[in-house]
């Protein structure tokens, strides 16, 4: 029970966002649904998640469902990715900071391995806090 409670609002709070800016035309390679799965993040790992990327590339979408079968999607607006060869980042904007993912795409594009960080401003604070990064991996569903 805690777990669902907790998990889905923190998939939320580490996806939240701000319109579509992808400026990379490279970045069309991610267009299409990826599974996300994520190495252990204090029971994230145990989430079915999934995010789809519009065809410039743009995460538009991530669908979060825990182990309980409680369920979360979000439409993310303000994320940014940029495709440099196989080198990949993609960033997140949110109402408390910023959520980014870096990762090298395998050579047949099918396949993401990275990590995911994230960094909470608390303005009214002065202060930033940086979360420990989680290790993820990305599979191609959809194109």
């Amino acid at each position: 029970m805690f777990r669902a409670r907790f998990v889905v609002p923190l998939i939320a709070l580490a996806f939240c966002c701000g319109c579509p800016t992808s400026s990379n035309p490279d970045a069309a390679v991610l267009s299409g649904t990826w599974d996300v799965v994520f190495a252990d993040v204090s029971g994230l790992g145990e989430n079915d998640v999934t995010a789809t990327f519009d065809s410039n590339g743009t995460l538009t979408t991530l669908n979060a469902t825990a182990a309980t079968g409680a369920t979360a999607t979000l439409s993310v607006s303000g994320s940014d990715s940029q495709v440099n060869g196989s080198d990949v980042t993609i960033t997140i904007p949110n109402t408390l900071g910023t959520s980014t993912i870096t990762g090298t795409l395998s050579s047949d594009q099918n396949t993401l391995d990275g990590t995911l960080s994230k960094e909470i401003n608390l303005s009214g604070l002065g202060l930033t806090v940086t979360l420990p990064a989680s290790d993820l991996t990305m599979t191609r569903v959809t194109q």
